[in-house]
Order: C-alpha cells, then sequence, then structure tokens
C-alpha cells in the first residue's frame, strides 16, 4: 500500500506540472509560460540583489561564497557589511530576508551592519565615495 503523503504529492505534481505541461506541448514553452507569470518588481529586485554581491565581490576581489560565508575576518566581514546596507537602502528586502541572502545571518546581524557603515560613512569620506560609486554602477 502506497503512503497517502506520496498520493497526495504525486497528485499535486501531476496538477501543477504535468497536466498543464500537455496544453503547451513541450517543456519549454510550459518553463516560459511560467516565467512570463513572475511579476516584475520580482526579477527587478533579485537582479538588484545579485548584482549588489558580485559588484563588492569584485571591488574587494572575493568570492560570492565568502561573502555568503560565516568568515569573520575583517577581508570578508566588512565587504559583508557593505552589501548588507546596499541591499538594505536600494531594495525593500526585510532584515529577516536580507538575512537569508547572507548565509542566513540573523537579522540584528544586518542592523548591525548598516549601522557600522553609516557610522563609518560619517567618519570616512573615501568610504561614502566608494558607496555612491558602487550604487551607481548597480543602477546602471
Amino acid at each position: 500500500m502506497v503512503p497517502t503523503s506520496i498520493c497526495i504529492t504525486t497528485g499535486i505534481v501531476l496538477y501543477l506540472v504535468l497536466i498543464p505541461m500537455t496544453r503547451y506541448g513541450s517543456r519549454k514553452s510550459f518553463q516560459i509560460h511560467i516565467a512570463s507569470r513572475i511579476p516584475t518588481d520580482i526579477m527587478v529586485g533579485f537582479r538588484i540583489w545579485i548584482s549588489i554581491k558580485k559588484k563588492v565581490c569584485s571591488h574587494y576581489n572575493i568570492k560570492l561564497s565568502d561573502l555568503e560565508s560565516s568568515k569573520k575576518t575583517n577581508n570578508i566581514a566588512f565587504p559583508r557589511q557593505i552589501a548588507m546596507y546596499l541591499m538594505r537602502n536600494m531594495t525593500e528586502l526585510s532584515l529577516p530576508k536580507i538575512g537569508e541572502y547572507f548565509g542566513g545571518k540573523h537579522y540584528t546581524t544586518v542592523m548591525y551592519a548598516c549601522d557600522k557603515v553609516e557610522s563609518e560613512m560619517k567618519n570616512d569620506p573615501a568610504l561614502k565615495n566608494l558607496i555612491d560609486e558602487l550604487k551607481e554602477e548597480i543602477k546602471d
């Protein structure tokens, strides 16, 4: 006898994936149909936060995996804090969501990062200029 949970899961897959796919004739056209239903603002937001991470990694010459890791060395932690600050100021993502996108960091870590970068920007005009440059590059 097949467990009920497997039957339900199989039914959901058939209903949500296989049956609608037959309407479009191929897997590719079905994927295009699904992609066309993703709201534009979600895709724009996705592009911005990916761009933020890439620009910060490129500037500081670190890997994306380092940015999302739990490494606490200053050459990794400070760029991560800058990326968190940019994400907070350039997107409408919540603090917990931003934390998720950086390897599951707690929202208070994101708050601390934003406060620290703002404080450093007041004392260091070069950092403020750098962040302004990064913002311009990301917007393009």
